[in-house]
Order: C-alpha cells, then sequence, then structure tokens
C-alpha cells in the first residue's frame, strides 16, 4: 500500500478548516434548541455524538438532517483563502470584533474559545448569501490595510520623551475631545495610545488634524518647560555681532538664545576676553615714541 506524504502545511490548513466545523456545529445545536453549554471545552467526538442523538429525534431521517445539516454548513463557511489575511493578533481581532458588530447580528457562542475562533465562528454563523459574506469580509480586509497606513503617526512615540508624548495625547485626545470616543481610556504606554486610535470612527483627514493638535501640544509643553528657570531680556546688539551670531546658530545647529548662554557660561567660567578687557592698561604718550 502507497503511503501519501501530507505537508505541515496541509495538516494545518484541515484542522483549520475542522476545528470551524466543530464549532459551526455546536453552533446548529444551540440554535436547533438542543443543550449546549457556554463554558464547555469544544470536542469535535463528543459535539458529533450529540448531532448524531439529536437527529434521532427528528421527525425526518437521520441521512435526510445530515445532508441538510452540512448543506447548510457549506452555504455559510466561507472559503479559507478570504481569511488569511487575518491572524490571532490582540490588536487585530479587536479592530476586527469592531467592525464586525456594525455588520454581524450577535450570536451565542462558546466562551472557551480563542479571539481569533471567536471571530471566524461568527462570520462561519452568519446566515447571509456567501457572495455577500465574501465582500464584506473583503471590505474589511481592504479597509484594515488603509487603516495601517496611519500607523507611520505612532513611531513618533518611540525614543525619546516618549511619555511626554503620550500624556499630550491623552491631554487632546481624552480630556479635549472627549466626544470622539465614549468608552473610558487610560493611556500610559504606546499599545494603550494605538488601541485607542484604532477603536476611532475618525476620517483620515480628522486623524491628521487630531496628530497635529497632540504633536503641537506636545512642542508647547516642551517650550514651557525649557522656560524654567529663566527670564526674557531685551537688549541692543550691533548688526556685525548679529551676522556672527547668525553664523554661530546655523554652524553649530543651535538657536540663537543658546548659542548666547553657551558662550557667557564659558567666558564667565575662562574669562578669556573679559577679564583681558578689563586689565588693558590705558595708552600714554610714551607709547607712542619713537
Amino acid at each position: 500500500m502507497k503511503h501519501v506524504k501530507v505537508s505541515k502545511e496541509e495538516i494545518l490548513k484541515n484542522n483549520f478548516i475542522n476545528n470551524r466545523r466543530t464549532l459551526w456545529k455546536w453552533g446548529y445545536l444551540y440554535k436547533s434548541g438542543q443543550s449546549v453549554f457556554l463554558n464547555e471545552e469544544i470536542n469535535a467526538s463528543a459535539i458529533d455524538k450529540r448531532i448524531e442523538a439529536y437527529h434521532k429525534t427528528c421527525p425526518y431521517s437521520e441521512e435526510e438532517m445530515i445532508r441538510s445539516m452540512h448543506s447548510k454548513m457549506d452555504d455559510l463557511i466561507i472559503p479559507r483563502e478570504h481569511l488569511e489575511w487575518m491572524h490571532n493578533e490582540k490588536r487585530h481581532m479587536l479592530w476586527i470584533k469592531k467592525k464586525l458588530a456594525n455588520k454581524i447580528p450577535p450570536v451565542a457562542q462558546p466562551n472557551t474559545v480563542s479571539d481569533f475562533q471567536s471571530v471566524l465562528y461568527s462570520i462561519d454563523m452568519w446566515d447571509t448569501p456567501m457572495l455577500d459574506k465574501i465582500l464584506t469580509i473583503e471590505g474589511l480586509k481592504f479597509a484594515w490595510t488603509e487603516h495601517k497606513l496611519r500607523d507611520v503617526f505612532f513611531d513618533w512615540f518611540r525614543g525619546k520623551d516618549e511619555q511626554k508624548k503620550i500624556e499630550a495625547t491623552y491631554d487632546i485626545a481624552i480630556t479635549q475631545q472627549r466626544h470622539l470616543s465614549h468608552e473610558s481610556h487610560t493611556l500610559e504606554t504606546i499599545t494603550d495610545v494605538i488601541l485607542f486610535f484604532d477603536q476611532l470612527e475618525i476620517s483620515n483627514a480628522e486623524f491628521e488634524l487630531l496628530t497635529k493638535k497632540i504633536k503641537s501640544r506636545w512642542s508647547q509643553n516642551k517650550y514651557r518647560n525649557n522656560l524654567v528657570g529663566k527670564k526674557q531680556y531685551n537688549f541692543y546688539l550691533s548688526e556685525q555681532a548679529i551676522e556672527s551670531l547668525d553664523r554661530l546658530s546655523e554652524k553649530n545647529n543651535k538657536k540663537r538664545a543658546e548659542i548666547l548662554e553657551l558662550l557667557i557660561k564659558m567666558e564667565d567660567k575662562e574669562g578669556l576676553y573679559t577679564d583681558q578687557s578689563s586689565k588693558k592698561q590705558p595708552e600714554t604718550p610714551e607709547q607712542f615714541k619713537i
């Protein structure tokens, strides 16, 4: 007898389909009014036995019931290729669940399954024509791809002043823009910020405006913090001194005030020029004698 080698990918693919079918059968039993429990572990063999027992109580033949069940299952379980863009990751699942909640009627499901299984189960149990189901899922795929383009904003948080930027986000997005979200949010990490933005229903233009306000608030806060211990003074400089100051500013990539403060600190410490100037002897007629 010739043995056919089955690849690991094929095994995983079959397990993926079989697990979805088992969950669908659980939903079939639930909708048929059979005893199922929300906290039970889903076992394929146990589910099949309960379906067999249920079919024996029906007025139709067991064969007809099985044929009808499988026909309905094939009509509703969406082909795997339309789901391959999905992955079992918290942020991704939360986004999909939120979007599906506006499209798919709620359905009872076991609470022992993962978020990924829960999403697939909701899609598979959705009693709607297959074409509508496929178009909806493909529409979500496109929307997710577009949504991910906003992630470039979150790169701005990483690195220096990360916590200060998160605080600016909370101040603008949560405190001042409360109409954006009806949920309570605590922003302490970049992940919190990402999940907050994921649940907002705003256009790209609104997103750009909001992120500009956040960056502006962070810049304002940083500027104010840098003014601590400083006072403003107005004084006159010669045009030549201003030109020199501008050259130093450009050369060292620093602001005028920073250059002035640096020069003053250095001179105060070293006294290279002001001390020499104060010690200079007054000129006398004898100095000019030949």
